[in-house]
């Protein structure tokens, strides 16, 4: 027995398997250290931004950056197939004793740690030993409970794309594009919707509130772009803070409650997006976090 990949192996396999639990699992923030997930996140952001910019035409620009978001996911997942798979191949080479034909190489056991995740069950090497078949067992396991768990992630995250992605896209008819407060506003006023205005107020705040709880549960989603060309959630919401703002200072006999309520609930959003990506004060733009937050994840 291999005491150096016996512990190398079993150090790999729990990190990895704590980083999918506390990805997919878990629906709150968590540590961000010694894990896999908010490394490749934000860890390739920054150089993924700087070749996008690179593009002279926009629509490249916008292009580029709109495929960060899903490619991380797909990445994410290869990772830790990838990382279970070397862990598990450490323990089988470990363990080579207990194999037939026994194993002389890393390659080797790499493949059938391979074979074991991903439950293909060729049969050219044979698990004789009782740790070794338990560790095959546990590989077959761990393949199934990433594809499960990876898939469930998918549901939920564009299913929390789509909720967040519909006020944004309604906008566009009331207040212009790039969004304004003023205009959304002077097109209430003007369409004589203004007893509609405390609703659509009181529909924004609960979209703030399921944005919030959708980005801390899947720190990617924020990453996600808008749908159409153009449009940004974090414009969407300035504008939106913007008009709550001027409805309880300029506006007399307006809806000062829901706009009291909207202000709140959006500058907590961007608040805690703010500490949870770690933007320093300097970044926040003289005490505007909201500008850095739209430098920060659209560039």
């Amino acid at each position: 027995m291999r005491t150096i990949e016996l512990i190398l192996g079993s150090i790999i396999i729990v990190s990895t398997l704590v980083d999918i639990f506390q990805s997919v699992v878990v629906p709150r923030p968590t540590r961000r250290s010694l894990r896999l997930a908010p490394f490749l996140l934000d860890g390739m952001w920054p150089l993924w931004k700087w070749i996008a910019l690179r593009f002279p035409s926009a629509k490249y620009r916008a292009a580029c950056l709109g495929i960060y978001a899903p490619l991380t996911v797909v990445v994410l997942l290869l990772v830790w197939g990838i990382a279970l798979i070397f862990g598990y191949g450490l323990l089988f080479l470990a363990l080579q004793g207990e194999l037939q034909p026994r194993l002389n190489d890393l390659g080797s056991a790499l493949y059938f740690a391979g074979t074991s995740l991903l439950t293909l069950g060729l049969g050219d090497i044979v698990a004789t030993g009782g740790i070794t078949r338990v560790l095959a067992l546990c590989a077959g396991a761990s393949g199934l409970a990433i594809a499960s768990g990876v898939i469930s992630m998918f549901f939920s995250l564009y299913s929390s794309l789509g909720h967040r992605e519909v006020l944004v896209t309604m906008l566009h008819n009331r207040a212009g594009a790039p969004p304004s407060g003023v205009i959304l506003l002077e097109t209430y006023a003007r369409l004589k919707m203004l007893e509609d205005l405390p609703g659509f107020l009181a529909a924004w705040e609960e979209w703030s509130t399921e944005v919030l709880i959708g980005s801390l549960s899947y720190p990617v989603l924020p990453y996600f772009r808008s749908m159409r060309p153009y449009v940004s959630w974090v414009s969407a919401l300035g504008a939106l803070l913007d008009a709550a703002t001027l409805i309880m200072s300029c506006i007399e006999d307006g809806p000062a409650g829901p706009a009291h309520l909207l202000y709140q609930s959006g500058c907590q959003l961007v608040n805690d997006l703010k500490d949870y990506f770690n933007i320093s004060p300097a970044q926040a733009q003289a005490g505007n976090p909201k500008k850095a937050l739209r430098k920060h994840i659209h560039g």
